[in-house]
């Protein structure tokens, strides 16, 4: 039996790159229904076909309805199946930064590291926790540093919070999350903290100035107004609007995290 297996495996990587060039779901069902098949010599094959496929891709336009990515699709089931081979996650991780949408991208960096405890909704750890979510017990089979990168370079910036959230870096995971505009993944990130952290507290003011300094144009007011619509009125001058949205952000804020205080946003309202 290992003989025939070692032969399959011989003829399946000679003509790998032609199949996939002529009829790549075909071949990938049939390399699925071989578990045993070694999917790191493959690589150079599924490099290839990822190549025309681009290329394809770029001669034929922005065209809807794009067809699945075996290459994909084979590597998604070949690590699942137990495959920890760092090369063939480093791989898979490329092609996600490059042809997958975000919850693709972010469901592989999560199931390819350890999970971070959720706990009521929000994700909780200990302060040794955050700094260890990336590396602890081996469980991460992509390269850290190598997957952050590639996402660097492909422009996946929540998939660069996340991974910034998995290594421990909150307040880099922060400052990019409050740089993509993305509120809610900053607080995320800062939560990531033990609540008497200084930091935490140091991170929460950091979000709160970018909420009540930063720039919004008069149609994110209105939305922010018609949100809280049926909460209780705030004195502010009359007609000032922005004025009464801040003082409302202010109090969701101090809700939010009790480590902040009324006098230390005071200073950031006009």
């Amino acid at each position: 039996l290992a003989d025939r297996r070692a032969e399959l495996q011989r003829l399946v990587e000679q003509f790998a790159a032609e199949l996939l060039s002529q009829a790549p779901a075909e071949t990938v069902g049939l390399w699925l229904c071989a578990p045993f098949l070694d999917p790191l010599p493959l690589l150079p094959a599924l490099m290839r076909y990822d190549e025309r496929r681009a290329a394809a891709g770029a001669a034929a336009g922005s065209a809807a309805g794009s067809p699945p990515h075996h290459g994909i699709r084979y590597l998604t089931r070949a690590t699942a199946a137990g495959c920890r081979e760092r090369d063939v996650h480093n791989y898979l991780l490329l092609l996600h930064a490059r042809r997958s949408a975000d919850p693709p991208l972010l469901a592989f960096l999560e199931g390819s590291a350890p999970p971070a405890g959720e706990a009521g909704g929000e994700v909780a750890a200990e302060a040794v926790g955050v700094g260890a979510l990336a590396t602890s017990g081996g469980a991460t089979h992509y390269e850290p540093d190598y997957a952050l990168r590639v996402c660097q370079r492909h422009g996946r910036r929540a998939a660069c919070v996340r991974l910034y959230q998995l290594r421990g870096d909150c307040a880099e995971a922060v400052s990019l999350a409050l740089d993509s505009g993305e509120v809610c993944l900053a607080k995320q990130s800062a939560n990531l903290l033990p609540a008497g952290s200084p930091l935490r507290r140091r991170l929460w003011l950091q979000i709160a100035r970018r909420v009540l300094c930063g720039r919004r144009s008069d149609s994110q007011y209105a939305q922010l107004e018609e949100a809280m619509e049926g909460a209780a009125a705030f004195a502010a001058p009359p007609g000032d609007e922005a004025l009464r949205v801040r003082v409302r952000e202010a109090v969701s804020l101090l809700e939010e995290c009790p480590q902040l205080s009324i006098d230390l946003l005071l200073p950031l309202f006009p």
